[in-house]
């Protein structure tokens, strides 16, 4: 038994800011219930943060820690004191990260995203660390509808107008019908599906019997899917998972129709809405269009071994003589 992945679920049970990454049940499928693990940090009367880390299975007998698939982030919890000053909030997280590095398993390489509250890496820094700086986009208030939409650029305004009596929303699109979609759409842009169908099926179960998850579509007046989102939530954020578009429609503007529906969905509940992230540009160019703020979070990585640096060092040469 696993007295520490025990402890973590009661924790998580009772903070309900712990993001829906970081949930057991979360781990438990785009991990695999053995491939992950959780380091607790204790004070003498409970538990005062967490670091869960998924260690993969990976050729050459390495052994890596890195992010599991549809994960955007992982890495620390803290649940801080009342009161802290800013000098000691940065003594209190020095010390946390220095627990939790020392509890890290043994590793070849460690790659990781940290959560962008968490923007004090310097502890990481000093054990030897790297990062680099990732961003999400996001949108702090979607209470008033009107004002979010009059936040969005004119692209995406003159979308939305265009569309929206033309197409019909749903939230009952079957899993399996997405997952089609989705797949038709990699297929057009010369890509796959870079996990099982069971996986995503049984995450995508699972998280609307919690109430953490379902999918929008929109369709025409012949039935035509236009676009798909696969969204989920926790007790602060919308997050768009996947986004599945036809092919033929994919210039219709039907999935900004959908993402403010979605918006407008929750506009009671005081949650903001993650655009979950891209460092490619014109997908960039296309979220800050939507009046969101851009947010920073860290990358954290390191190589423990000369067996990976060598390894990699190999494949990177690989590449360069045959690409």
């Amino acid at each position: 038994m696993n007295f520490d992945k025990d402890s973590y679920s009661q924790f998580c049970s009772r903070e309900k800011y712990i993001p829906i990454f970081s949930q057991p049940w979360w781990l438990d499928i785009v991990c695999g219930p053995d491939n992950w693990d959780v380091i607790i940090v204790r004070n003498d009367k409970d538990i005062i943060a967490s670091f869960p880390y998924y260690h993969s299975k990976i050729r050459y007998s390495l052994k890596i820690i890195t992010m599991p698939i549809l994960t955007q982030k992982m890495g620390v919890y803290i649940k801080y004191p009342d009161n802290l000053t800013s000098s000691s909030k940065l003594i209190f997280e020095k010390k946390i990260y220095n627990e939790i590095i020392d509890k890290l398993p043994e590793f070849d390489y460690l790659d990781v995203n940290l959560d962008h509250k968490y923007l004090n890496w310097l502890p990481f820094y000093w054990r030897g660390f790297n990062q680099t700086t990732q961003y999400s986009y996001v949108i702090e208030d979607i209470s008033n509808p009107e004002i979010v939409f009059e936040n969005f650029g004119s692209n995406k305004k003159r979308d939305i107008r265009k569309i929206t009596n033309q197409l019909t929303i749903s939230f009952t699109m079957p899993p399996g019908i997405f997952i089609n979609l989705y797949k038709s759409y990699l297929k057009r842009i010369d890509k796959e599906l870079s996990y099982s169908e069971d996986l995503f099926l049984l995450l995508c179960t699972e998280a609307s019997k919690r109430n953490q998850g379902e999918i929008i579509c929109a369709r025409d007046k012949d039935e035509n899917i236009h676009a798909a989102i696969f969204y989920i939530w926790d007790h602060e954020y919308l997050y768009t998972l996947v986004n599945a578009l036809d092919p033929d429609f994919r210039n219709s503007g039907a999935s900004t129709y959908l993402f403010f529906q979605i918006m407008k969905r929750f506009s009671s509940s005081n949650l903001q809405f993650n655009f979950y992230g891209s460092m490619i540009e014109n997908v960039e160019q296309s979220l800050n269009r939507f009046g969101s703020t851009q947010k920073i979070y860290f990358r954290i990585f390191k190589a423990n071994s000369k067996k990976y640096r060598l390894i990699k060092g190999l494949k990177e040469l690989k590449e360069i003589t045959f690409n």
